[in-house]
Protein backbone atom coordinates (compact mmCIF):
# COMPACT_ATOMS: atom_id res chain seq x y z
CA UNK A 1 0.00 0.00 0.00
CA UNK A 2 2.90 2.32 0.67
CA UNK A 3 4.27 4.47 -2.10
CA UNK A 4 7.52 6.33 -1.66
CA UNK A 5 7.80 9.44 -3.75
CA UNK A 6 11.18 10.85 -4.63
CA UNK A 7 12.46 13.32 -7.11
CA UNK A 8 15.68 14.58 -8.58
CA UNK A 9 16.14 18.12 -9.75
CA UNK A 10 19.01 18.83 -12.11
CA UNK A 11 20.12 22.45 -12.54
CA UNK A 12 22.46 23.36 -15.39
CA UNK A 13 24.47 26.57 -15.28
CA UNK A 14 26.37 27.99 -18.21
CA UNK A 15 28.93 30.86 -18.23
CA UNK A 16 29.93 32.63 -21.48
CA UNK A 17 33.22 34.65 -21.63
CA UNK A 18 33.43 37.41 -24.21
CA UNK A 19 36.82 38.96 -25.17
CA UNK A 20 38.60 40.89 -27.90
CA UNK A 21 42.12 41.98 -28.95
CA UNK A 22 43.84 44.62 -31.10
CA UNK A 23 46.88 44.22 -33.38
CA UNK A 24 50.17 45.79 -32.20
CA UNK A 25 51.12 46.62 -35.82
CA UNK A 26 48.31 49.07 -36.31
CA UNK A 27 47.70 52.29 -34.43
CA UNK A 28 44.73 52.22 -32.17
CA UNK A 29 41.69 53.85 -33.69
CA UNK A 30 40.36 57.04 -32.19
CA UNK A 31 37.31 56.38 -30.07
CA UNK A 32 34.06 57.43 -31.65
CA UNK A 33 30.63 57.95 -30.14
CA UNK A 34 28.59 54.79 -30.00
CA UNK A 35 25.71 54.66 -32.40
CA UNK A 36 24.24 51.39 -31.10
CA UNK A 37 21.66 51.02 -28.37
CA UNK A 38 21.24 48.13 -25.96
CA UNK A 39 17.77 46.63 -25.67
CA UNK A 40 17.05 45.02 -22.27
CA UNK A 41 16.35 41.31 -22.52
CA UNK A 42 13.28 40.35 -20.53
CA UNK A 43 13.17 37.02 -18.71
CA UNK A 44 9.76 35.38 -18.99
CA UNK A 45 8.03 34.62 -15.70
CA UNK A 46 7.70 30.85 -15.23
CA UNK A 47 4.14 29.63 -15.53
CA UNK A 48 3.08 27.92 -12.29
CA UNK A 49 2.05 24.30 -12.55
CA UNK A 50 -1.60 23.90 -11.54
CA UNK A 51 -2.33 20.64 -9.74
CA UNK A 52 -6.10 20.91 -9.30
CA UNK A 53 -9.26 22.39 -10.73
CA UNK A 54 -11.72 24.27 -8.53
CA UNK A 55 -14.98 22.56 -7.55
CA UNK A 56 -18.01 24.74 -8.29
CA UNK A 57 -20.85 24.27 -5.81
CA UNK A 58 -23.30 26.78 -4.30
CA UNK A 59 -22.12 25.84 -0.78
CA UNK A 60 -18.43 26.37 -1.54
CA UNK A 61 -16.62 29.72 -1.63
CA UNK A 62 -14.36 30.94 -4.40
CA UNK A 63 -10.94 29.28 -4.46
CA UNK A 64 -7.76 29.00 -6.50
CA UNK A 65 -6.18 25.85 -7.95
CA UNK A 66 -3.27 24.46 -5.93
CA UNK A 67 0.11 25.25 -7.49
CA UNK A 68 3.07 22.88 -7.33
CA UNK A 69 5.39 23.67 -4.44
CA UNK A 70 3.01 25.98 -2.57
CA UNK A 71 2.63 23.65 0.41
CA UNK A 72 6.40 23.69 0.95
CA UNK A 73 6.32 27.49 1.39
CA UNK A 74 3.74 27.48 4.19
CA UNK A 75 4.11 27.68 7.97
CA UNK A 76 1.84 27.15 10.98
CA UNK A 77 -0.07 30.39 10.30
CA UNK A 78 -1.70 28.57 7.35
CA UNK A 79 -4.60 26.14 7.70
CA UNK A 80 -5.90 23.01 5.99
CA UNK A 81 -9.64 22.43 6.25
CA UNK A 82 -12.16 19.92 4.94
CA UNK A 83 -15.44 21.50 3.79
CA UNK A 84 -18.55 19.37 3.35
CA UNK A 85 -21.66 20.42 1.40
CA UNK A 86 -24.94 18.68 2.24
CA UNK A 87 -28.51 18.84 1.06
CA UNK A 88 -31.21 19.47 3.64
CA UNK A 89 -32.50 16.20 5.05
CA UNK A 90 -29.83 14.05 3.40
CA UNK A 91 -27.32 12.14 5.57
CA UNK A 92 -24.84 11.88 2.71
CA UNK A 93 -22.63 14.84 1.68
CA UNK A 94 -23.25 16.31 -1.74
CA UNK A 95 -19.60 17.26 -2.21
CA UNK A 96 -16.38 17.37 -0.18
CA UNK A 97 -13.30 19.51 -0.78
CA UNK A 98 -10.08 20.20 1.09
CA UNK A 99 -8.60 23.70 1.09
CA UNK A 100 -5.18 25.06 1.93
CA UNK A 101 -5.95 28.50 3.40
CA UNK A 102 -3.46 31.36 3.70
CA UNK A 103 -3.52 33.81 6.64
CA UNK A 104 -5.20 36.41 4.41
CA UNK A 105 -8.04 34.00 3.58
CA UNK A 106 -6.98 32.90 0.08
CA UNK A 107 -8.16 29.32 -0.49
CA UNK A 108 -6.36 26.76 -2.67
CA UNK A 109 -8.22 23.57 -3.47
CA UNK A 110 -6.26 20.39 -2.74
CA UNK A 111 -6.50 17.21 -4.86
CA UNK A 112 -9.36 14.78 -4.32
CA UNK A 113 -8.26 12.70 -1.31
CA UNK A 114 -11.08 10.18 -1.50
CA UNK A 115 -13.03 8.99 1.51
CA UNK A 116 -10.56 9.98 4.22
CA UNK A 117 -10.49 12.32 7.19
CA UNK A 118 -7.37 14.47 7.41
CA UNK A 119 -6.28 14.32 11.05
CA UNK A 120 -3.07 16.38 11.08
CA UNK A 121 -1.08 18.41 8.58
CA UNK A 122 2.65 19.13 8.81
CA UNK A 123 3.08 22.85 7.87
CA UNK A 124 5.89 23.57 5.44
CA UNK A 125 5.38 20.20 3.75
CA UNK A 126 2.69 18.40 1.71
CA UNK A 127 2.51 15.61 4.33
CA UNK A 128 -0.68 14.85 6.28
CA UNK A 129 -1.93 12.10 8.58
CA UNK A 130 -5.30 10.73 7.45
CA UNK A 131 -7.88 8.33 8.76
CA UNK A 132 -9.85 6.21 6.31
CA UNK A 133 -11.58 2.88 5.98
CA UNK A 134 -11.33 -0.06 3.60
CA UNK A 135 -14.84 -1.22 4.48
CA UNK A 136 -13.83 -3.66 7.21
CA UNK A 137 -11.18 -1.86 9.23
CA UNK A 138 -10.10 1.70 9.81
CA UNK A 139 -6.77 2.62 8.24
CA UNK A 140 -4.33 5.37 9.07
CA UNK A 141 -1.79 6.66 6.57
CA UNK A 142 0.45 9.57 5.68
CA UNK A 143 -0.44 11.10 2.33
CA UNK A 144 1.08 13.68 0.02
CA UNK A 145 -1.48 16.47 -0.29
CA UNK A 146 -0.08 17.53 -3.68
CA UNK A 147 -0.86 14.15 -5.23
CA UNK A 148 -3.29 12.49 -2.82
CA UNK A 149 -1.06 9.41 -2.75
CA UNK A 150 -0.13 7.43 0.33
CA UNK A 151 3.54 7.52 1.32
CA UNK A 152 3.19 5.24 4.36
CA UNK A 153 0.56 3.58 6.52
CA UNK A 154 0.11 1.98 9.93
CA UNK A 155 -0.41 -1.78 9.86
CA UNK A 156 -2.70 -2.61 12.79
CA UNK A 157 -2.20 -6.36 12.38
CA UNK A 158 1.57 -6.00 12.51
CA UNK A 159 1.25 -3.77 15.56
CA UNK A 160 -0.86 -6.41 17.31
CA UNK A 161 1.69 -9.07 16.36
CA UNK A 162 4.37 -7.12 18.22
CA UNK A 163 2.04 -5.96 21.03
CA UNK A 164 -0.57 -8.76 21.23
CA UNK A 165 -2.34 -7.34 24.29
CA UNK A 166 -2.74 -3.85 22.83
CA UNK A 167 -6.17 -2.36 23.42
CA UNK A 168 -5.67 1.27 22.44
CA UNK A 169 -3.42 3.41 20.27
CA UNK A 170 -2.76 7.12 19.83
CA UNK A 171 -0.83 8.51 16.87
CA UNK A 172 0.63 11.91 16.02
CA UNK A 173 3.03 13.37 13.51
CA UNK A 174 6.27 14.24 15.28
CA UNK A 175 6.66 17.69 13.70
CA UNK A 176 9.60 19.31 11.98
CA UNK A 177 10.26 18.69 8.29
CA UNK A 178 9.82 14.89 8.06
CA UNK A 179 6.57 12.90 8.42
CA UNK A 180 7.82 10.76 11.32
CA UNK A 181 5.29 9.44 13.84
CA UNK A 182 4.94 8.93 17.58
CA UNK A 183 2.74 5.92 18.43
CA UNK A 184 1.52 5.20 21.96
CA UNK A 185 0.22 1.68 22.63
CA UNK A 186 -1.98 0.89 25.65
CA UNK A 187 -2.40 -2.60 27.10
CA UNK A 188 -3.58 -4.15 30.39
CA UNK A 189 0.03 -4.80 31.40
CA UNK A 190 1.28 -1.26 30.74
CA UNK A 191 2.10 1.09 27.89
CA UNK A 192 4.67 1.37 25.15
CA UNK A 193 5.73 4.41 23.11
CA UNK A 194 7.30 4.07 19.66
CA UNK A 195 9.04 6.58 17.41
CA UNK A 196 8.72 5.47 13.79
CA UNK A 197 9.53 6.68 10.31
CA UNK A 198 6.79 6.96 7.74
CA UNK A 199 7.69 3.53 6.31
CA UNK A 200 7.18 1.88 9.71
CA UNK A 201 10.81 1.57 10.82
CA UNK A 202 11.06 1.92 14.61
CA UNK A 203 13.77 4.40 15.62
CA UNK A 204 13.14 4.36 19.39
CA UNK A 205 10.95 2.45 21.82
CA UNK A 206 10.30 2.61 25.56
CA UNK A 207 8.00 0.93 28.06
CA UNK A 208 6.08 3.87 29.49
CA UNK A 209 2.50 4.36 30.59
CA UNK A 210 2.31 8.01 29.49
CA UNK A 211 -0.88 9.81 28.54
CA UNK A 212 -1.32 12.35 25.75
CA UNK A 213 2.18 12.20 24.25
CA UNK A 214 2.33 15.49 22.34
CA UNK A 215 5.30 16.81 20.34
CA UNK A 216 6.25 20.46 20.04
CA UNK A 217 5.26 21.83 16.60
CA UNK A 218 8.90 21.65 15.46
CA UNK A 219 9.35 18.17 16.98
CA UNK A 220 12.31 19.00 19.25
CA UNK A 221 10.68 17.73 22.46
CA UNK A 222 7.65 15.72 23.61
CA UNK A 223 5.29 16.43 26.47
CA UNK A 224 3.46 13.64 28.26
CA UNK A 225 1.54 13.07 31.49
CA UNK A 226 2.62 10.48 34.04
CA UNK A 227 -0.73 8.92 35.04
CA UNK A 228 0.55 7.88 38.47
CA UNK A 229 1.62 11.33 39.63
CA UNK A 230 -0.20 13.52 37.11
CA UNK A 231 3.10 15.30 36.44
CA UNK A 232 3.95 16.67 33.01
CA UNK A 233 7.24 15.22 31.76
CA UNK A 234 9.46 16.40 28.93
CA UNK A 235 10.80 13.62 26.69
CA UNK A 236 13.62 13.48 24.14
CA UNK A 237 11.98 12.28 20.87
CA UNK A 238 15.22 10.66 19.65
CA UNK A 239 15.65 8.41 22.70
CA UNK A 240 12.18 8.59 24.33
CA UNK A 241 13.86 9.22 27.67
CA UNK A 242 12.50 11.70 30.22
CA UNK A 243 14.59 14.87 30.41
CA UNK A 244 12.68 17.17 32.79
CA UNK A 245 9.69 17.50 35.16
CA UNK A 246 8.76 21.19 34.88
CA UNK A 247 5.64 21.10 37.08
CA UNK A 248 4.42 19.40 40.23
CA UNK A 249 0.79 18.47 40.55
CA UNK A 250 -1.83 17.05 38.22
CA UNK A 251 -1.69 19.00 34.94
CA UNK A 252 -2.48 18.71 31.24
CA UNK A 253 -0.28 20.50 28.66
CA UNK A 254 -1.18 22.30 25.43
CA UNK A 255 1.46 23.66 23.05
CA UNK A 256 1.33 27.37 22.12
CA UNK A 257 4.38 27.44 19.83
CA UNK A 258 7.75 25.68 19.47
CA UNK A 259 8.99 26.82 22.89
CA UNK A 260 5.96 27.63 25.07
CA UNK A 261 3.12 25.54 26.40
CA UNK A 262 0.12 26.04 28.62
CA UNK A 263 -0.57 23.75 31.57
CA UNK A 264 -4.05 23.33 33.02
CA UNK A 265 -3.74 21.95 36.55
CA UNK A 266 -6.17 20.81 39.22
CA UNK A 267 -5.34 22.37 42.56
CA UNK A 268 -7.73 22.35 45.52
CA UNK A 269 -10.71 21.40 43.36
CA UNK A 270 -10.27 24.27 40.91
CA UNK A 271 -8.47 24.75 37.63
CA UNK A 272 -5.34 26.86 37.51
CA UNK A 273 -3.16 27.68 34.54
CA UNK A 274 0.56 28.10 34.03
CA UNK A 275 2.65 29.32 31.11
CA UNK A 276 5.82 27.24 30.71
CA UNK A 277 8.67 28.35 28.49
CA UNK A 278 12.33 29.36 28.25
CA UNK A 279 11.90 31.91 31.07
CA UNK A 280 10.40 29.37 33.48
CA UNK A 281 6.92 28.75 34.88
CA UNK A 282 4.49 31.69 35.14
CA UNK A 283 1.06 31.39 36.83
CA UNK A 284 -1.85 32.91 34.90
CA UNK A 285 -4.61 34.69 36.78
CA UNK A 286 -7.47 32.63 35.32
CA UNK A 287 -9.29 29.63 36.73
CA UNK A 288 -11.74 28.54 34.02
CA UNK A 289 -11.68 24.85 33.22
CA UNK A 290 -12.07 25.09 29.43
CA UNK A 291 -9.90 27.22 27.18
CA UNK A 292 -8.67 27.77 23.65
CA UNK A 293 -5.19 29.29 23.87
CA UNK A 294 -3.07 31.42 21.55
CA UNK A 295 0.46 32.64 22.23
CA UNK A 296 1.33 36.04 20.77
CA UNK A 297 4.65 37.29 19.44
CA UNK A 298 4.99 39.82 22.28
CA UNK A 299 4.87 37.08 24.92
CA UNK A 300 1.28 37.46 26.09
CA UNK A 301 -1.35 34.72 25.98
CA UNK A 302 -4.89 35.07 24.61
CA UNK A 303 -7.42 32.69 26.17
CA UNK A 304 -10.98 31.92 25.13
CA UNK A 305 -12.57 30.90 28.43
CA UNK A 306 -15.65 28.73 28.69
CA UNK A 307 -17.26 26.15 26.46
CA UNK A 308 -17.91 28.13 23.30
CA UNK A 309 -18.08 24.97 21.17
CA UNK A 310 -21.46 23.99 22.64
CA UNK A 311 -22.89 27.47 22.65
CA UNK A 312 -22.21 28.16 26.32
CA UNK A 313 -21.04 31.43 27.79
CA UNK A 314 -17.58 32.40 26.61
CA UNK A 315 -15.23 35.31 27.05
CA UNK A 316 -11.79 36.10 25.62
CA UNK A 317 -9.00 37.61 27.69
CA UNK A 318 -5.37 38.56 27.13
CA UNK A 319 -2.95 37.78 29.96
CA UNK A 320 0.27 39.81 30.01
CA UNK A 321 2.63 40.71 32.86
CA UNK A 322 0.19 39.33 35.43
CA UNK A 323 -2.69 41.51 34.21
CA UNK A 324 -5.89 40.23 32.60
CA UNK A 325 -7.93 42.31 30.17
CA UNK A 326 -11.10 41.51 28.27
CA UNK A 327 -10.83 41.26 24.47
CA UNK A 328 -13.62 41.67 21.92
CA UNK A 329 -12.82 39.37 18.99
CA UNK A 330 -16.06 39.84 17.09
CA UNK A 331 -16.21 36.08 16.49
CA UNK A 332 -19.11 35.16 18.74
CA UNK A 333 -17.71 31.69 19.41
CA UNK A 334 -14.03 30.70 19.51
CA UNK A 335 -13.44 27.06 18.57
CA UNK A 336 -9.73 26.73 17.83
CA UNK A 337 -6.52 28.48 16.85
CA UNK A 338 -3.74 28.55 14.31
CA UNK A 339 -0.25 29.74 15.24
CA UNK A 340 -1.25 33.38 14.68
CA UNK A 341 -5.04 33.66 15.08
CA UNK A 342 -8.09 32.48 16.98
CA UNK A 343 -10.63 30.56 14.89
CA UNK A 344 -14.36 30.80 15.34
CA UNK A 345 -17.71 31.78 13.93
CA UNK A 346 -20.67 34.02 14.54
CA UNK A 347 -22.91 31.06 15.38
CA UNK A 348 -22.50 28.15 17.79
CA UNK A 349 -21.05 25.09 16.03
CA UNK A 350 -23.36 22.56 17.64
CA UNK A 351 -21.00 19.69 16.81
CA UNK A 352 -19.30 19.38 20.21
CA UNK A 353 -15.61 19.70 20.95
CA UNK A 354 -12.87 17.43 19.71
CA UNK A 355 -10.16 16.83 17.17
CA UNK A 356 -12.55 15.86 14.37
CA UNK A 357 -15.26 18.42 15.13
CA UNK A 358 -16.83 20.64 12.51
CA UNK A 359 -18.75 23.90 12.45
CA UNK A 360 -21.12 25.55 10.07
CA UNK A 361 -19.54 28.17 7.80
CA UNK A 362 -18.41 30.89 8.09
CA UNK A 363 -15.03 30.09 9.61
CA UNK A 364 -13.40 33.32 10.80
CA UNK A 365 -9.94 34.19 12.11
CA UNK A 366 -9.19 36.95 14.62
CA UNK A 367 -5.65 38.32 14.61
CA UNK A 368 -4.43 39.65 17.99
CA UNK A 369 -1.75 41.85 16.47
CA UNK A 370 -4.26 44.31 15.03
CA UNK A 371 -7.70 43.00 16.04
CA UNK A 372 -8.72 42.30 12.45
CA UNK A 373 -11.13 39.52 11.45
CA UNK A 374 -10.56 37.53 8.24
CA UNK A 375 -13.08 35.23 6.59
CA UNK A 376 -11.33 31.91 5.91
CA UNK A 377 -14.38 29.98 4.68
CA UNK A 378 -17.45 32.18 4.10
CA UNK A 379 -20.93 30.72 4.16
CA UNK A 380 -22.37 29.75 0.81
CA UNK A 381 -25.68 31.13 -0.40
CA UNK A 382 -27.57 28.08 0.90
CA UNK A 383 -25.60 27.96 4.17
CA UNK A 384 -25.12 24.19 3.99
CA UNK A 385 -21.33 23.98 4.31
CA UNK A 386 -19.65 22.44 7.37
CA UNK A 387 -15.97 23.20 8.00
CA UNK A 388 -13.56 20.78 9.70
CA UNK A 389 -10.26 22.55 10.48
CA UNK A 390 -7.22 20.24 10.51
CA UNK A 391 -4.81 20.34 13.44
CA UNK A 392 -1.05 20.12 13.44
CA UNK A 393 1.47 18.02 15.37
CA UNK A 394 0.85 18.18 19.10
CA UNK A 395 -2.71 16.85 19.32
CA UNK A 396 -2.54 13.03 19.04
CA UNK A 397 -5.47 11.04 17.66
CA UNK A 398 -6.45 8.28 20.08
CA UNK A 399 -8.71 5.27 19.83
CA UNK A 400 -9.29 1.62 20.58
CA UNK A 401 -8.30 -1.49 18.66
CA UNK A 402 -11.26 -3.82 18.23
CA UNK A 403 -10.37 -7.28 16.90
CA UNK A 404 -13.19 -8.93 14.92
CA UNK A 405 -13.51 -11.72 12.38
CA UNK A 406 -13.22 -9.08 9.66
CA UNK A 407 -9.92 -7.72 10.95
CA UNK A 408 -8.69 -5.04 13.30
CA UNK A 409 -11.00 -2.05 13.67
CA UNK A 410 -9.62 1.28 14.92
CA UNK A 411 -12.34 3.20 16.78
CA UNK A 412 -11.65 6.91 17.23
CA UNK A 413 -11.99 8.25 20.76
CA UNK A 414 -13.25 11.73 19.94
Amino acid sequence: MSVRLSGTVVVAMGVALLGGCTSAAEPAAEPSPSTTSTTPVSTPTPTPTLLTTVTVDPSFPEAEPLTAGLLATTDATWLVARVVASDAGSPEPRAVVHYLISPDGTRYELPDLGDVTVVQWLPGTPDALVLGSDGTAATMAVVDLETGRSIGDLDWSALLASEPEATGVSVTLLGGSEPDLIVTVDSPTGGRVLATTVDGSITASVDADWWGVAPAPDGHVLLAVDPTSGQVVEVDPATLQETAHPLDGSCWPTWLDDDRWLAGCQEGGRGTWYLVGPTGVTPLAVDDASVVALGTDDGSVVLALGDGTSGGEQRVVEVADGAVREVDTGLGYVTGATRSALLGSTTAPGWGAGLLSGQSAPLLAWLPSDGSVTSLVPAGPDGAATVFPVGGPGAPLGGWLDVTDDGVQFVVAD
